[in-house]
């Protein structure tokens, strides 16, 4: 008998931890904690996206539109050749 006591207790302590009435506590944080943890996210994950962003413009900056970077492969024949005759 003492023992489904225990294990009884040991629910409600679980079911409190993830919802405390008494507080209002959601897996044991308040709304204005789980409220300053979204806002922290949201500024983290918004100035991580505009720092790729700008680092992707500045890669694309240095591109030529017009022509391609490489316009052949007489560099990999070369290597090749080398390759072949050693």
């Amino acid at each position: 008998r003492n023992h489904i006591q225990e294990k009884s207790k040991e629910a409600e302590t679980f079911c409190s931890f993830i919802y405390n009435p008494r507080t209002g506590a959601v897996l044991g944080r308040t709304r204005s904690s789980w409220g300053r943890i979204l806002l922290f996210y949201l500024v983290f994950y918004s100035l991580l996206s505009a720092m790729f962003c700008f680092t992707l413009w500045m890669v694309l900056l240095t591109l030529d539109p017009d022509s391609p970077k490489y316009s052949d492969l007489s560099a990999w024949k070369t290597v090749s050749h080398c390759l072949i005759c050693a």
